[in-house]
């Protein structure tokens, strides 16, 4: 893996460690996810939620028509959905009306 001054690596290696990294971790037992410090875990879904909504966000200039966000090889149900969404909107305070505020904005259709 090549390495800049910095540490980082190319973007191309980088996708694929996200892919080996989301692999790796779908293919764990669930209850090992339970042995897992926090922290990571944190820092892996706030770097990918800024990703997603930058991209959500510069779709349109872009003329990239951004792709589902939920895989079905994931299985992700609506029970996953419904922790994770309850779990962001109380982290930022926001109410599920101000949601649908925002929803109903044209920079989210």
């Amino acid at each position: 893996m090549s390495q800049n001054h910095l540490g980082h690596v190319d973007e191309t290696e980088l996708e694929e460690l996200m892919k080996k990294v989301a692999s790796n971790l779908m293919e764990l037992p669930p209850e090992k996810w339970l042995d897992m410090e926090c922290k990571p875990i944190q820092q892996l879904l706030n770097s990918m939620i800024k990703i997603y909504a930058f991209r959500i966000e510069h779709a349109s200039s872009t003329g990239k028509n951004e792709e589902p966000v939920l895989l079905d090889e994931y299985q992700i149900s609506a029970t996953d959905v419904a922790i994770l969404a309850d779990r962001l909107l109380r982290a930022v305070k926001m109410e599920l009306f101000e949601l649908q505020m925002w929803r109903g904005m044209s920079i989210n259709s």
